[in-house]
């Protein structure tokens, strides 16, 4: 699996960053996932490959909870 977090690098505040790591379990549905991905690159511009694939699991996690799927695990 590829690496899913928000580097350091890219939010050095640590309270911004798990602020950002609520934000996006919030989110209920994969269109809610890229308004919050937007709203971060519009304060902090491009997000980094980790953090995509942050916001793209949890559009995955989002997809699977409106199929009936309650977990989704990855191998």
């Amino acid at each position: 699996p590829a690496p899913t977090f928000l580097p350091e690098s890219y939010i050095p505040e640590p309270r911004e960053r798990l602020s950002w790591y609520k934000r996006l379990p919030q989110a209920e549905t994969p269109r809610e996932v890229e308004r919050v991905l937007g709203e971060l690159e519009s304060e902090r511009g491009e997000a980094p490959e980790p953090a995509q694939d942050l916001a793209a699991l949890q559009s995955a996690r989002c997809a699977a909870r409106a199929l009936g799927i309650p977990r989704v695990r990855w191998l």
